[in-house]
């Protein structure tokens, strides 16, 4: 009797001390963000190449509690092609028909990484109507059925002359081949305005997706103001609202993310659903460009605007672009 007491007894202790001790089980899910360095992506080496940074990254589920660790070595990845001397101001990521691309804010170029590690010149997008002579202002892009939509900042603005600019307001429609389509977005654009009560103010879009699961359009605004677009403002502005708007934005909803940003001019530059989240939890970059500095944070949160994981510094540079990897084994390695 007493050895099965102390063999039950000891059973007892061996489950509690398994169950208390042992690690709890989580999710891990890699991802990898792009920079968009403004004028330090001229290479130092050769005036002719300009360069963007790619760091990796995981994030980390515990039950409802999430985290996150970047890799500490960053891999350059650079191009010959520029605009009025800048080039390489790469503004997101994005998976594709199983390949990566990445867009340039300044010449308007879409590039594919070859090899993960290259960057290839796909298409040139030409600004606002697709009629012009500079490049387009990408900002944002995204997947809707089998075509690639990439998008500017939505705000028009006006010259030193006073002339009215609102190449902003246009989006293009991609195609497998290559095949561009400019559509005119003034109307979308107003009407997000117009729910937020700020129809003389400015939103300012980097970070759009649609959710196929949804069947809506859910938009991060980099910045919101219910004042005019002034750039002697802006860099001040941020904003923390959640947009969310049905195929043909005739129904449209503001939603306030709670509680406080780490800095009121920090806004969305990037963000990607979460797998097996449906569509309803997001991972995202924030960006803050104020006084000569920057600086990039992570936050996760959910399309009610409960956050989920606070806003944490990624880095000093500017990373404008985040993409979800099923496999970092051999990423951004080159080919021989």
């Amino acid at each position: 009797m007493f050895l099965k007491f102390c063999i039950i007894a000891f059973a007892v202790c061996l489950s509690i001390s398994l169950s208390e001790g042992a690690p709890r089980s989580g999710t891990t899910i890699n991802f990898a963000i792009i920079a968009d360095l403004d004028k330090k992506s001229i290479s130092k080496k050769n005036d002719n190449n300009y360069k963007s940074i790619v760091k990796l990254g995981e994030l980390y589920k515990v039950a409802d509690k999430y985290s996150f660790s970047m890799k500490d070595e960053h891999h350059e990845v650079f191009t010959k092609y520029a605009y009025k001397g800048r080039g390489a101001e790469l503004s997101e990521f994005l998976v594709y028909k199983w390949k990566l691309y990445t867009f340039d804010d300044k010449s308007g170029i879409v590039f594919k990484l070859k090899n993960n590690a290259d960057l290839v010149p796909w298409v040139i997008l030409a600004n606002g109507d697709g009629d012009q002579v500079d490049g387009f202002k990408a900002e944002w892009a995204t997947t809707k059925g089998d075509k690639m939509y990439v998008g500017s900042t939505g705000i028009s603005w006006s010259d030193s002359t006073g002339k009215l600019n609102s190449n902003s307001l246009w989006i293009k429609e991609i195609d497998q081949d290559g095949k561009v389509l400019s559509l005119n977005w003034k109307q979308y654009y107003d009407k997000m305005k117009s729910v937020m009560k700020i129809p003389n103010g400015f939103i300012w879009h980097e970070a759009v997706n649609w959710s196929k699961l949804k069947n809506q359009w859910v938009l991060l605004p980099r910045k919101c103001s219910e004042l005019p677009f002034d750039t002697n403002t802006e860099e001040t502005i941020g904003c923390n609202k959640i947009i969310i708007a049905s195929e043909n934005f005739q129904i449209v909803r503001s939603i306030r993310i709670k509680g406080k940003s780490i800095d009121p001019a920090a806004g969305f530059s990037s963000f990607k659903f979460l797998p097996e989240s449906d569509d309803q939890i997001l991972i995202a970059l924030k960006t803050i460009e104020k006084n000569g500095k920057t600086a990039t944070y992570l936050t996760v949160i959910d399309i009610t605007g409960r956050v989920l994981m606070p806003d944490k510094i990624i880095n000093e540079d500017k990373f404008e672009g985040i993409v979800l990897l099923k496999n970092t084994e051999g990423f951004l390695k080159r080919k021989e």
